[in-house]
């Protein structure tokens, strides 16, 4: 058998918790709408992370359903925003929390595109 397949039923991810929000395994669902949102979490080392990329990418991988990401930002979110951008080491310790859950969750099929 393949050991990917014996890890994913023998072992369970912990829970990780991002901005107040459990985090759900990574999906290719997840995957699309953090490329329509042209997300930085998707090319680690091209771009910076600012403190709205993560909210973004909260909203996108605490949840299956598409009808809460368009939402207006709510209290909670603008406290977690304030926090993120006066705290360098905060935003720091999130964006990994955020890159290791897609990290740990990739076994999606690769992405090719035609040059």
């Amino acid at each position: 058998m393949d050991a990917r397949y014996l890890k994913a039923t023998t072992t369970l991810p912990s829970d990780v918790k991002v901005c107040g929000k459990r985090l759900l395994p990574f999906c290719l669902r997840h995957r699309m709408m953090l490329m329509a949102i042209d997300s930085p979490f998707l090319d680690i080392g091209k771009r910076g992370f600012t403190a709205t990329d993560v909210i973004k990418a909260v909203r996108i991988l605490s949840t299956y359903e598409k009808k809460g990401i368009n939402a207006p930002i709510n209290f909670m979110e603008k406290w977690h925003m304030i926090v993120l951008n006066s705290n360098r080491n905060k935003l720091a310790r999130e964006v990994g929390r955020i890159i290791g859950v897609i990290t740990e969750s990739c076994s999606y099929p690769k992405m090719w595109s035609k040059e």
